[in-house]
């Protein structure tokens, strides 16, 4: 591994974890605030975000089935939503400093699309109450493929911010992915064995880590073509990862875990 490498690494573990933790709270902050507009108290309504266990929501008395649908649809919605758009609002004046912000986008619409597919059998989720409130179940699934498609074009496109250039040899790209990917996943399986050894959380942080390690190949195996797609519309993808950058995205990460223990839990 190159200096050059380790900087890209540690830059895309900050980012990584950064973004991962941004997406939950803005997912249950979505259901949260459309249950409220819906009726509910915002007193009966208790957000519990934890960075390495999995996110939810109590509501007090349960919610009515007459409010199933429109509250469920807004959680995945919120994150893509507003991870799409900061991802162009900082596009143009993209920079390493502001990849872990970039990289929100891409991973919403992938783990949003991978979520709702997942837990398409999962009594309670998110995809489950859609269906049961009328949504087809076959546009569901056709809006998760291609929110996942999307996902990996754009992830594509924002790992060359992460100083990861469209010349890097195939299995070393896998190799700087994976590597500043899934020690997130890592930690947060190693966290939930220690500190809580929940059966559901122990696998939410295998699939964390599997979902990041398969992101890692598609995005190796596309990065050529998108390379030429960025060149053609002449993108640029020539960035210089220095240690303040990784520095900067571990940062981010350590700021949002400790703000979701003070005030999340």
């Amino acid at each position: 591994m190159t200096n050059q490498s380790i900087k890209s690494i540690l830059l895309v573990f900050g980012a990584t974890g950064f973004s991962f933790n941004i997406g939950n709270i803005i997912h249950e902050f979505g259901h949260a605030i459309t249950d409220w507009a819906s009726g509910i108290p915002l007193s009966n309504i208790h957000i519990i975000i934890h960075p390495f266990f999995s996110p939810h929501m109590d509501i007090e008395g349960g919610i009515p089935d007459s409010m199933i649908g429109w509250p469920d649809a807004a959680g995945p919605l919120a994150n893509v939503a507003f991870g799409l758009i900061i991802f162009a609002i900082l596009w143009k004046k993209r920079t390493p400093f502001t990849f872990p912000l970039l990289l929100w986008g891409p991973l919403a619409c992938v783990q949003e699309g991978i979520g709702q597919i997942m837990t398409l059998s999962d009594h309670g989720s998110d995809a489950v109450r859609m269906i049961a409130a009328g949504f087809p179940e076959p546009l569901l699934i056709t809006i998760s493929i291609l929110l996942m498609m999307i996902g990996i074009l754009l992830f594509g496109l924002s790992f060359q911010v992460a100083g990861i250039s469209m010349d890097t040899p195939f299995f070393k790209r896998i190799a700087v992915i994976a590597t500043g990917m899934i020690p997130y996943g890592l930690l947060t399986l190693l966290i939930c064995v220690l500190a809580s050894p929940n059966q559901q959380d122990v696998s939410r942080s295998y699939n964390i880590i599997g979902g990041f390690a398969i992101i890692a190949i598609i995005v190796a195996a596309v990065y050529s073509p998108v390379g030429q797609l960025a060149k053609r519309f002449r993108i640029r993808t020539d960035f210089q990862v220095t240690w303040s950058h990784g520095i900067c995205g571990i940062g981010l990460m350590t700021v949002i875990v400790i703000l979701q223990l003070l005030f999340l839990n």
